[in-house]
């Protein structure tokens, strides 16, 4: 865990800041999106996530593409 650290949110962000990663419980917490919502958002295509688990597993941890929300976000802005 060298180049990464914890933000306050508890996702993970590089020190240089170009991706942030963050897990279900962050993600609710920083844009008030369901656990639902987002993987509906996730099978249209609107965000972009990512399953990261062991070989063989069938349960893993999901991670959210914070940009992919943002960006998501700023186009539905009314």
């Amino acid at each position: 865990m060298d180049d990464l650290q914890n933000n306050t949110t508890g996702g993970q962000q590089s020190c240089s800041g170009d991706v942030e990663w963050l897990d279900t419980k962050a993600v609710s917490r920083r844009f008030c999106l369901s656990k639902p919502h987002l993987y509906n958002l996730l099978a249209e295509g609107k965000i972009r996530g990512a399953s990261i688990r062991r070989r063989g597993a069938t349960r893993g941890r999901r991670l959210w593409l914070a940009d992919s929300i943002r960006s998501f976000i700023e186009a539905n802005e009314q």
